[in-house]
């Protein structure tokens, strides 16, 4: 007799860098018992290590510098550099999703390649739930790399308050993206506590 498996809970997390992801991730993870977490950094750095930079270059980028590989540091060109960005995750995002499916574990994915647009076919889905994550404001965006800096000891954040411009310009895309999408859009104010609700 074959045992049917229930489809599990899939979350989809994202949100820009600092917006507090794996923060709610792991409240989220805790409120719901759910046992696998997804950190597509983490997923990001093994394909860097199956790949190279000249078959794929935006892999070894970051969200906000991978505009350096459109040559103009616009909106136009930073919005369209994270897209490829983002892009050159989805194929091993679909098939942790796919594996997920099969095995019929509850799941969290966390991580700013997370762009409802790109996932559409999972959006309606009764088992799949999208959050997008954003910073109430200047500051408590901030404050996020700050706690990061404080969390992994001593960590160099600079290179966030460099870009700090193009991670809001991604931040407000990706707002507008989830808004398009129906997505659920959940504001940081810094008490990621209350999210689970």
């Amino acid at each position: 007799m074959t045992k049917i498996i229930s489809k599990p809970r899939i979350i989809l997390i994202g949100g820009p860098a600092g917006a507090g992801k794996s923060t709610l991730a792991l409240e989220l993870a805790y409120k719901m018992k759910i046992k696998q977490i997804v950190d597509l950094d983490t997923v990001r750095e093994v394909l860097r290590g199956e790949h190279n930079k000249t078959n794929d270059p935006y892999l070894f980028s970051s969200s906000y510098e991978a505009w350096k590989l459109e040559g103009s540091e616009d909106s136009e060109s930073i919005i369209r550099a994270f897209e490829k960005y983002s892009l050159s995750l989805k194929k091993a995002v679909d098939r942790i999703i796919e594996r997920v499916d099969v095995l019929g574990k509850d799941t969290i994915i966390e991580g700013v390649h997370i762009v409802p647009s790109f996932y559409k076919k999972y959006i309606r889905r009764k088992n799949t739930r999208f959050i997008m994550l954003t910073p109430a404001n200047a500051k408590v965006h901030k404050n996020n790399f700050i706690k990061r800096r404080d969390e992994f000891h001593g960590m160099d954040i600079q290179e966030y308050f460099d870009n700090f411009e193009k991670i809001n310009i991604i931040n407000k895309y990706l707002i507008n993206d989830a808004k398009k999408n129906k997505c659920q859009i959940l504001v940081n104010d810094g008490k990621l506590a209350m999210v689970a609700n």
